[in-house]
C-alpha cells in the first residue's frame, strides 16, 4: 500500500463502512499482530490485547491523518 492508497483508506474509513474497516482489519491486524507477538511471546492475550487497542486509537485518530 502506497501513501495515496493509505490516505484513501483512511478517509473511506471515516465514513463508517463495515467493509471499510473490515478491509482495514484484514489488511493491518496480522501485520502489527506479528510485530507485537515477536516482543511479546509467548503472551498472545496480551499481543491480542495490545494490538486491538492500537488499531482501536489508530482509528479514532484517523481524521488527522
Amino acid at each position: 500500500m502506497g501513501y495515496d492508497s493509505d490516505r484513501a483508506l483512511a478517509r473511506d474509513l471515516m465514513t463508517g463502512d463495515e467493509r471499510v474497516f473490515d478491509r482495514f482489519f484484514n489488511e493491518y491486524f496480522p501485520r502489527l499482530y506479528r510485530f507485537a507477538l515477536t516482543r511479546m511471546a509467548p503472551d498472545v492475550d496480551a499481543v491480542n490485547d495490545v494490538v486491538q487497542t492500537t488499531l482501536f486509537n489508530g482509528i479514532k485518530a484517523m481524521a488527522s491523518y
